[in-house]
């Protein structure tokens, strides 16, 4: 058998080196590339402000197929991809219900800001999330 160094610099060798590579890539990705998939997930969020955005948008923008964004969420968020979007755009809905002045904002105005269409149906998820409505928290002033 040949030693190590013999292999290096053998040019057949060398020729294939980069198989393995191209090999390693196609395989699922190990747990420290998931979490470096997450944080471009929430990179791309944070830069695309408040806007809904759909999944397929994301994996083209962020560079991961829909199923390896679903395994990397699941597994570093406990929940997918399109959950952790709304329930991120719940909390910026909360935040600002809880900040805005009531006499200048309403609900409906900031739910439908953060994408929120359906009113019904917000009011619902987000009592349900916040153990209150939506009009409580515009009414809780938290300025001082």
């Amino acid at each position: 058998m040949p030693e190590s160094s013999e292999l290096t610099t053998r040019p057949e060798i060398g020729e294939h080196a980069g198989l393995a590579d191209g090999l390693c890539a196609k395989r699922r990705p190990c747990s420290h590339d998931r979490a470096a998939v997450v944080a471009r997930f929430e990179r791309f969020l944070a830069a695309t402000g408040f806007q809904p955005v759909r999944l397929p948008a994301i994996c083209v923008a962020i560079g991961v197929s829909e199923r390896t964004l679903r395994t990397c969420c699941h597994e570093q968020l406990g929940m997918s991809p399109t959950h952790y979007v709304w329930l991120r755009r719940m909390h910026l809905a909360y935040s600002a219900l809880l900040g805005a002045d009531p006499a200048r904002a309403s609900v409906t105005e900031i739910a439908t800001h953060f994408g929120f269409w359906e009113l019904g149906r917000f009011s619902v998820e987000y009592r349900e999330l916040f153990g209150e409505s939506p009009s409580t928290s515009l009414h809780r002033s938290v300025r001082t």
